[in-house]
């Protein structure tokens, strides 16, 4: 699958290849596109990427304005193109819309670490809201970061409806026996 974003924000044109199956690093200077692409590689799986990454307000035609914006997926299937409209990202082809379904990636996760931190409060770390992280993702971060720590991952939902995680994981703190006191740190986000 290729994606070719052009004349979002700074971007005039900028085409990634999916790479085959593996752990890939996208790395450059601020500003250069990394998270653009990133919100386009997670709108292969989730509808509402767009709407939550490519964000428009007062000022967009000053700052981060997505006129002319357009976001193109080629797959062995065809290829739609998404055009920013003023107020939602369009599919042309429209019957093309339903191609990224169809996709060979069964889920995207997209685990961001920005500014907009979330602080999970102290009575939403309690035992019984505490919840195992997927095994997929436990099993993703142990192989890449060759740790078993990741073993231990956990979430807490800090938003009702929505489904936002706060990840944390045990650590010790002056404990002979790991684990023993309980204490989380936040290490991340899934939206």
């Amino acid at each position: 699958m290729k994606i070719t974003l052009r004349n979002i924000k700074r971007i005039k044109k900028l085409q990634f290849e999916i790479p085959s199956v593996g752990v890939w690093i996208v790395a450059g200077l601020n500003g250069c596109g990394k998270t653009s692409l990133l919100a386009a590689l997670h709108r292969i799986r989730n509808p509402y990427a767009f709407q939550n990454y490519y964000r428009s307000g007062k000022l967009h035609h000053k700052v981060d304005s997505y006129e002319n914006a357009e976001i193109e997926y080629s797959t062995p299937g065809g290829t739609v193109t998404y055009r920013y409209g003023g107020q939602r990202w369009r599919a042309t082809p429209r019957k093309n819309a339903a191609l990224l379904s169809q996709s060979s990636f069964p889920h995207v996760a997209y685990v961001e670490a920005n500014g907009k931190r979330i602080e999970p409060l102290a009575d939403e770390i309690m035992p019984r809201r505490i919840k195992a992280a997927s095994s997929d993702i436990r099993q993703f971060m142990k192989e890449v970061l060759e740790d078993a720590k990741w073993d231990q991952l956990k979430y807490v939902n800090t938003k009702r409806g929505r489904g936002h995680k706060a990840f944390l994981i045990q650590y010790e703190v002056n404990a002979k026996e790991p684990f023993k006191n309980n204490i989380y740190t936040e290490c991340g986000r899934i939206a």
